[in-house]
């Protein structure tokens, strides 16, 4: 890892690194890969934040590449036989020059696909058979005709003709995880921890409370009137009396002292 340095140029030497699977050179100053890079058996490489015009002709060569990411360069255009990278499933290309989106990526089975802040004009008719996409991101391109056969991928285009996109994507959370990348997966598995958290946190203050609380718990905790039973729940009778209000809703900052002011003498009274 080579990660956020000011190297302009990467030896061709780095073709000795035989068993080399991981490759970061973001955040550097590079304007040219060498094309041994594209002899390793590399299946994650990732080039954003430099200065580079163009990726290796041989790319198409690196048969393990599962993802790579060249967002935040000066692409114009992508190299021949980018279709042949088999097992590519993430591929970043935000905020490049690139004028259009060769056909054969379209074969790929990605699925992610970020070609937003690029000066794209049309989409070729086959990415409507690209099933595989869980995350197509193309806003901020110059679209002028988006195929609306598209939206059979899994994703809606609302992109109008000579309008830029600010389109936001959805994951589809039942593609099989295999399908998704080292990096997408990590954030799945991020949000099924804090969901999970939530879920616990609902059903104890449900369970202790003894009242439902809405799918969304964030405005219920910022509930007057919740925060002072859990208040009472840290230390009992420490909020004497809880008015509920039929217009209003008790004073969010008072309640928060008087938790906060619970919490800390709970804490004390355990200490001694």
């Amino acid at each position: 890892m080579v990660y956020h340095n000011t190297i302009r140029s990467v030896p061709e030497t780095i073709r000795g690194l035989h068993s080399l699977t991981y490759l970061d050179l973001r955040n550097n100053q590079l304007s040219v890969l060498p094309r041994e890079i594209c002899a390793l058996p590399l299946q994650v490489l990732l080039v954003s934040n430099n200065r580079l015009a163009t990726l290796p002709d041989e790319l198409g060569r690196m048969e393990k590449l599962t993802e790579l990411d060249a967002a935040c360069n000066q692409i114009t255009h992508l190299p021949a036989r980018m279709g042949d990278l088999r097992n590519m499933r993430s591929l970043n290309l935000r905020s490049n020059q690139l004028v259009y989106l060769p056909r054969d990526l379209t074969c790929l089975q990605l699925a992610f696909l970020d070609i937003s802040s690029n000066k794209i004009a049309t989409l070729p008719v086959e990415l409507r058979h690209m099933t595989s996409l869980v995350d197509l991101e193309l806003s901020n391109n110059p679209l002028t005709s988006p195929p609306a056969s598209t939206a059979t991928v899994g994703y809606v285009n609302n992109a109008k003709p000579g309008q830029k996109t600010n389109k936001t994507v959805s994951w589809n959370r039942d593609v099989p995880t295999e399908k998704l990348s080292f990096t997408m997966r990590r954030e799945f598995d991020k949000q099924k921890e804090e969901t999970e958290l939530i879920e616990q946190l609902r059903q104890i203050i449900e369970t202790r409370l003894k009242m439902s609380l809405p799918q969304d718990i964030a405005p219920a905790l910022m509930d007057g009137v919740v925060l002072c039973h859990l208040a009472n729940l840290v230390r009992p009778r420490s909020v004497g009396s809880i008015h509920v209000p039929s217009s209003a809703v008790v004073s969010y900052e008072t309640t928060k002292l008087c938790l906060i002011r619970a919490t800390v003498t709970r804490a004390v009274a355990l200490k001694f």
